[in-house]
């Protein structure tokens, strides 16, 4: 498959998480390009909205814990639907709490939706990608994988974790198959939730930021890069953070 059929709606996109937030709006956006979107997420195909349905040509309700049926699942769907040309491994577990308030299987299940099922889900629909000699396998990852935060033990090791595997995967594909992350901060209008009061300007970004560097990773051949998309607010922040750390450094000598 060459990059000239990449605006065709021959395209075969598998997202995960498709059914809500930013996944819905991936969809969305995808689906009015002209690809052809299948959605994987929890809920049952009954239970999705009428705005959902109509975005998605393919839908599989799946829990990503499952991990051990994730082959069998990509098998289906390649069996169902022919081919797989490009995974957005979307879907994530947000969970914030300090590490001695965390049962061993609640840090687990973080770590196997935010990590170990996008890295099975791109191991598996690697093999596919690279018989049809061609691929896109693209991670959304966090702004909060680049540093560590308090309360954010689970969430950011497993975002961490995705970072460095998708450097490391990069160096073992076909150049006909390509993944990389890309790492938003916090998203405006999509998680109303987390805001309190009026945001200060800067301090949240635009979902469609996400979707134009999707839509570049597809149409061009880089790989294994982690592509922040932050906020000013978050610029200005780690500007200070390495000054200060810069002048802790200079007055040790």
């Amino acid at each position: 498959m060459s990059d000239k059929a990449i605006n065709s709606d021959r395209i075969n996109i598998l997202l995960t998480g498709a059914t809500r937030g930013l996944g819905l709006f991936l969809a969305k956006r995808l689906h009015e390009a002209n690809f052809r979107v299948i959605g994987l997420d929890l809920p049952a195909h009954d239970e999705l909205s009428q705005e959902a349905k109509d975005q998605l040509e393919g839908y599989y309700s799946f829990d990503l814990t499952h991990i051990n049926d994730i082959k069998s699942l990509i098998s289906r769907i390649i069996s169902e639907n022919q081919h797989i040309d490009i995974l957005i491994n979307n879907a994530g577990l947000k969970s914030f709490r300090k590490l001695e308030d965390y049962e061993t299987g609640d840090f687990s299940k973080v770590m196997d939706v935010n990590f170990m099922a996008p890295a099975l889900l791109s191991k598996e629909v690697a093999v596919y990608m690279a018989r049809q000699n061609y691929g896109r396998i693209i991670h959304i990852a966090s702004n909060a994988g680049f540093e560590g935060y308090s309360k954010g033990t689970a969430y950011c090791s497993s975002k961490g974790a995705l970072h460095l595997f998708t450097q490391a995967y990069s160096k073992e594909l076909p150049g006909s198959v390509t993944i990389n992350a890309v790492s938003p901060s916090s998203l405006s209008s999509l998680e109303p939730a987390a805001l309190t009061g009026t945001p200060a300007p800067g301090s949240l970004i635009d979902p469609a930021r996400v979707f134009t560097s999707i839509t570049r990773i597809i149409n061009s051949g880089v790989t294994g890069q982690v592509i922040p998309i932050i906020s000013l607010r978050d610029k200005l922040g780690y500007l200070y953070r390495d000054m200060r750390k810069h002048f802790t450094w200079l007055t040790k000598y």
